[in-house]
């Protein structure tokens, strides 16, 4: 960890990141090794802040005994919302920013995709049970519901489903990539 935050920062050209994150639990290595690293990162300023993605409650109450996780990046979206139970709740109650990534699910909540489009070694197709039967067909007809009620704000289905991600006072941000 050490020598890769050197590095990012020498590549970056900068004294300090500002957040710092571990992206996925390392089930080899003590969750308490690894945000002890973290939190010292933190306290020889070369990271402001500090947090983790994909992590549940109870990674998240160990990690809270060394130091404070001040994001959290989980998946988020109208048709992933595992979440809402327990670590948006635990979230606000211990002040972790919750930073949503994927809230288009992986394109399908555009409102234009079109699975025709995609080439058949494409990582959905390859890899995502959300993109196969029978969940496929339940995202596309969330999509159609969608569509009225965001064309009676003028807008279209992907503005919608950001607009209702970050109407969530636990959301802090959402990380929306694009293609174009």
């Amino acid at each position: 960890m050490r020598k890769e935050i050197e590095t990012s920062l020498q590549r970056l050209q900068t004294d300090f990141i500002d957040l710092y994150q571990i992206h996925w639990p390392d089930w080899d290595t003590p969750v308490e090794d690894s945000w002890n690293e973290m939190a010292k990162f933190k306290a020889e300023g070369k990271v402001r802040y500090i947090g983790v993605s994909n992590f549940g409650v109870d990674l998240l109450e160990r990690c809270e005994k060394i130091a404070h996780v001040q994001s959290l990046q989980p998946i988020y979206n109208m048709l992933e919302r595992g979440i809402e139970p327990e670590i948006i709740p635990y979230c606000k109650a211990h002040g972790i920013g919750i930073v949503a990534y994927s809230p288009m699910q992986s394109g399908l909540l555009t409102g234009c995709f079109d699975m025709k489009k995609l080439p058949p070694d494409d990582w959905r197709i390859v890899h995502s049970e959300k993109f196969r039967e029978p969940k496929f067909s339940g995202g596309l007809k969330l999509v159609e519901q969608l569509r009225p009620m965001a064309a009676g704000y003028n807008k279209t289905v992907g503005q919608l489903a950001i607009s209702w991600l970050l109407r969530n006072d636990a959301v802090t941000s959402a990380l929306v990539g694009a293609q174009t």
